[in-house]
């Protein structure tokens, strides 16, 4: 069951075992070349760092989630993402139970995007709870 307080908003919760779906849109003012990065910087459980640079596009990214060890090996979309509107589906399926063994877990930190030359693409700031 999806649920997001407020409705259509970013506080959501999901069952394990369900399916995601979702889609992430936005308006790059200039291409993504290779160089570009994805950084990654969280606190999971409030002292343990998470942080990972990635390239945002050509090669796969690829981390170790702490605290469960799980390997993550994501394929980014070819390079150059060029200029003008993104659109981006989403769809993933949770596993069957929890792999904390039902223990609360959070992440609390800044994701971003960073173009070849450095500069910002993308900033957000991220609150997660895994139960």
């Amino acid at each position: 069951m999806l649920a997001c307080s407020p409705p259509q908003g970013n506080d959501c919760t999901f069952d394990w075992g369900q399916t995601l779906g979702g889609s992430f849109a936005g308006n790059l003012a200039h291409p993504l070349e290779q160089g570009s990065s994805l950084h990654v910087d969280l606190k999971v459980n409030k002292f343990i760092s998470w942080k990972f640079s990635c390239p945002a596009c050509g090669e796969n990214c690829t981390t170790t989630v702490p605290v469960v060890n799980e390997p993550v090996n994501v394929a980014m979309p070819p390079c150059p993402i060029p200029a003008g509107s993104i659109e981006q589906g989403i769809e993933s399926i949770l596993p069957a139970t929890s792999p904390t063994g039902g223990v609360k877990v959070t992440a609390v930190g800044s994701v971003g995007v960073t173009d070849a030359n450095g500069g910002p693409v993308l900033t957000m700031n991220i609150d997660v709870l895994v139960q």
